[in-house]
């Protein structure tokens, strides 16, 4: 199996203070009756909520799990309700909520296949999600997990602009299915808009790396002496070229936008009172939107040791535009392509020591420093230069 894919971020934020307001679980299966389906008394006799009154679905409790009991789901049946699916136990507290300081829901568990061979089309969302306001199923935030050729992929998704944007990023890559994974997932709720922190750590009991990328972006395009498009740069074969550039960059979020300002999830609410939710749980749904498998009938993913804590935070969130986990390999991707006769040349005023290439940060500038390193081989071409992070770009033609 491939290593699994990190694309996260060390210590993204200020580290925060946190007492603990309630607490459930862990929930290990063993009060639960072994049976497959699952059936509402059964859930309900647990003080968990399942009304599958809408038919079959593949769900039940097994013997031999991950440790003993565990709950078993696959999407061999699938549809897309919310109130009838899987909800653990709620907080008793009435779950978090945002308030001056800031609340904090952390939800634990276990995850692993039924089998170490591969089930093709198997995918299971878990989200935290409120019970307590306008029904269930309210998401605040959402993970998919699927199996993939050489391995479990795991998908994370959350709402940007205002709402407006759906946001669906890769998390993990062909996590190895012989092995047991521990999932965490932290949200920090801010009194205000467009301000909760969403964190997810796999394998990570330290939680050092979040699993999610904050959005970054370009802060006022490259520095000198290079210039941004369209103009390209002119440069000699086997010249260092010192890229400098500035990055603006916001942790990941929740949903607590879409609530705010989408109608589609506010019917019968006056649109004055549109608000976000609380977080007091979650859910377990096979969507029919992400694909039905059949094939997957008594197998799919096993869950255990599910645990719920919520906690009073005592600092906001600070982004970390200097923290260099937000890059992956390589920082630059260079591309050759069609030279522009009536584009503005500008030739590089400026070269850095060749064989200097490593990335550096200036803490008090905020200002990135890679020397990309030409070649001999690109004389007399041109290339696109783009920073892998953001999808920026610098245009240069390598003469002689």
């Amino acid at each position: 199996m491939k290593r699994a894919l990190l694309i996260g971020l060390a210590a993204l934020f200020v580290v925060a203070i946190a007492l603990p307001a309630s607490a459930l679980g862990p929930e290990t299966f063993s009060s639960f009756t072994q049976e497959s389906p699952l059936t509402t008394a059964n859930a309900q006799a647990n003080n968990w909520r399942y009304t599958p009154d809408q038919g079959f679905r593949d769900v039940g409790i097994v013997e031999d799990g991950i440790d003993g009991n565990s709950l078993r789901m696959s999407n061999a049946v699938t549809d897309s309700s919310f109130g009838n699916w899987l909800f653990s136990e709620k907080l008793p507290n009435g779950g978090v909520t945002e308030d001056l300081n800031g609340n904090e829901f952390v939800a634990e568990f276990q995850i692993k296949t039924m089998t170490e061979a591969y089930q093709p089309g198997l995918q299971i969302s878990v989200a935290p999600q409120s019970g307590s306001y306008n029904g269930e199923g309210a998401r605040m935030s959402f993970l998919r997990f699927q199996d993939d050729v050489e391995g479990i992929d795991a998908y994370f998704v959350d709402y940007t602009n205002g709402g407006t944007a759906q946001r669906l990023v890769k998390i993990a890559d062909d996590l190895d299915r012989a092995d047991v994974h521990n999932v965490k997932i932290v949200l920090d709720l801010y009194t205000g808009t467009s301000n909760d922190v969403a964190q997810v750590f796999i394998d990570d009991p330290l939680m050092t790396n979040p699993r999610i990328p904050m959005s970054a972006t370009l802060a006022g395009g490259w520095y000198a002496p290079v210039d941004h498009p369209d103009t390209v740069n002119k440069v000699k074969a086997g010249q260092s070229v010192p890229m400098k550039w500035k990055i603006d960059a916001t942790p990941a979020t929740t949903w607590e936008d879409y609530y705010r300002f989408q109608g589609e999830s506010n019917a019968g609410i006056d649109e004055a009172e549109w608000t976000t939710r609380p977080v007091d749980s979650l859910i377990f749904q096979a969507r029919s939107g992400a694909g039905t498998a059949p094939a997957t009938l008594n197998g799919g993913f096993l869950f255990d040791n599910v645990e719920l804590t919520s906690s009073e935070t005592a600092t906001l969130p600070t982004g970390a535009p200097g923290d260099a986990s937000m890059y992956t390999e390589p920082i630059f991707t260079a591309y050759r392509v069609n030279c522009d006769p009536d584009a503005d040349m500008d030739l590089l005023e400026q070269v850095a020591t060749p064989g200097a290439s490593h990335l550096t940060y200036n803490e008090d500038t905020g200002v990135w420093h890679y020397n990309w390193q030409t070649t001999n081989t690109q004389k007399n071409t041109c290339v696109k230069l783009v920073l892998n992070l953001t999808g920026d770009y610098a245009l240069f033609k390598i003469v002689k």
